[in-house]
């Protein structure tokens, strides 16, 4: 009986649809892929929308969420205080993510990260990770032409966004909506390159069987929505992708010696912090990501590396510009 049952089908009439989910749909880029991986799950979620109880503790998301919001509060604090990635002493920049994690916890689910012992360890925790993200970070662009352009952007909101509004029927609209962390650009006379980051605290890895599937769309909507948003913002150019990416923010060990230079240190924290994700296979583009990328070299702060003969090694993870497309 197992080996010939078959599901019944129960799907949901149209009219339930529209009242569960409206006319026009708000989707996130998470919400999408959760419908391709189990649509039952999407549907208890975002359609009768289970929840679990609330409870008074701090989980492995919440720390997620911390991370992300005291990020969002360091570029804020950039910008007031006039300052940029590249200019940012050491002494600043430690000051200004700690200022940062202060102001974002105090905020937080009511006060939980102060509630105990453990929760305050966790403050701590969340500062030493911080303070290595961005100097990363800023390494990161140092080594590089790209600057940031701007950070924390929601695309909800923009009505005319071809990337993000698509006509299902006559009565059905999708909207898609989602915010992108940060996207930085290189300008020249006819072209803007753009890149966007997507700051991780676990560790997602791009996999372009899980994009195929619909599994992992995120970083596909933000760069699509970044191109447009680029292009209207820069009359008479046009923007084309150099690269999408994770950043993953964490606090890695490294093995070494005692003895070791510090300079050596920080060669093996930058190769365990660089991004993960695509990046266009062209040489102009990589160089102007990493100067210091040359034959027999491997990047620091890209998924790229060159073999002695100049060609990119198999260990690559880039793409032509069809390949984007």
């Amino acid at each position: 009986e197992a080996a010939f049952i078959r599901k019944p089908v129960d799907q949901i009439s149209k009219s339930v649809a529209k009242a569960l989910y409206g006319e026009v749909s708000p989707n996130s880029a998470t919400r999408l892929e959760r419908f391709s991986a189990c649509a039952f799950a999407h549907f208890l979620k975002y359609g009768l929308e289970v929840k679990e109880r609330a409870e008074y503790e701090f989980k492995a998301m919440d720390m997620g969420n911390v991370i992300h919001q005291a990020l969002e509060q360091f570029s804020r604090n950039l910008k007031k205080n006039q300052l940029t990635w590249r200019s940012l002493t050491d002494q600043e920049r430690d000051q200004l993510i700690d200022t940062s994690v202060e102001e974002t916890i105090h905020d937080y689910g009511n006060t939980i990260l102060e509630s105990s012992a453990r929760n305050q360890y966790m403050i701590l925790r969340v500062k030493r990770i911080l303070r290595r993200t961005v100097w990363a970070l800023q390494q990161q662009l140092k080594a590089g032409k790209y600057e940031p352009s701007r950070f924390e952007i929601s695309f909800s909101m923009e009505e005319d966004l071809k990337a993000s509004n698509f006509q299902l029927s006559e009565d059905e609209r999708l909207r898609l909506r989602g915010r992108i962390d940060r996207v930085d650009t290189c300008e020249d006379e006819k072209h803007v390159y753009v890149k966007v980051i997507d700051y991780k605290s676990g560790n997602t890895a791009l996999d372009l069987t899980s994009v195929y599937h619909g599994l992992q769309l995120q970083l596909i909507v933000y760069l699509n929505a970044a191109l447009e948003l680029e292009e209207k913002n820069h009359p008479g150019k046009h923007a084309e992708p150099a690269g999408m990416f994770y950043y993953h923010v964490k606090d890695p060990l490294v093995d070494g010696k005692p003895g070791d230079e510090e300079e050596e240190i920080e060669r093996k924290l930058l190769e365990k912090l660089k991004v993960d994700g695509l990046v266009r296979a062209e040489e102009k583009i990589l160089k102007d990501l990493d100067r210091e990328l040359e034959a027999g070299k491997k990047s620091l702060v890209i998924p790229a590396a060159y073999n002695k003969n100049g060609s990119l090694s198999s260990r690559s993870k880039t793409a032509s510009k069809e390949q984007f497309e």
